[in-house]
């Protein structure tokens, strides 16, 4: 009888260990799937890497509120394209990420949103400014504002000698 617990308890302990690893893989799948906390921002990561989106080129909205998401309309994207061709030569690409301050609210024009730009130059020097408060319409105005600055904290930083690869730039004005 002895030898028919022993066995039973070795069962038992091996089903144990198997529940342990499918919820231990339950919960890594949970936690690449949903983000828990946006100040982290595991969604951005998470799109930026499996980025499926068929917008490409100059001006990029790759987070949860693309574009489409955010009701940009044509005309506000080519007013920013239109200034990034006319004011930046060397631009290679600008990710716009942006977030809703109320993520249950419907998405308003007067909307509170956080803006963060990235800016790409092709000379390899990347441009993260801070996050930019704004409205839903001022989005496309205040895109501008926000790029023109960090452009011409681009262009102080070139004249300096200090753009190049590998070098990131934050603009805190």
């Amino acid at each position: 009888m002895a030898h028919r617990g022993g066995r039973q308890r070795g069962v038992g302990t091996l089903r144990s260990l198997l529940v342990l690893v499918v919820l231990a893989l339950l919960l890594a799948l949970f936690l690449l799937l949903v983000p828990l906390n946006r100040k982290l921002q595991f969604s951005r990561i998470w799109t930026g890497a499996l980025q499926t989106t068929g917008e490409a080129g100059l001006l990029v909205f790759p987070g949860e509120l693309n574009a489409e998401a955010l009701g940009l309309t044509q005309n506000e994207r080519d007013k920013v394209r239109k200034f990034l061709q006319e004011n930046s030569p060397g631009v290679k690409r600008v990710e716009v990420w942006a977030s809703q301050q109320d993520a249950y609210a419907a998405l308003q024009p007067d909307s509170q949103l956080s803006m963060n730009v990235v800016v790409f130059m092709e000379d390899g020097t990347v441009l993260k400014p801070p996050t930019t408060p704004l409205t839903r319409k001022e989005l496309a105005d205040k895109l501008i504002v926000r790029l023109r600055r960090d452009l011409d904290a681009y262009n102080k930083a070139a004249v300096k000698g200090g753009v190049g690869k590998d070098v990131i730039i934050t603009n805190v004005l």
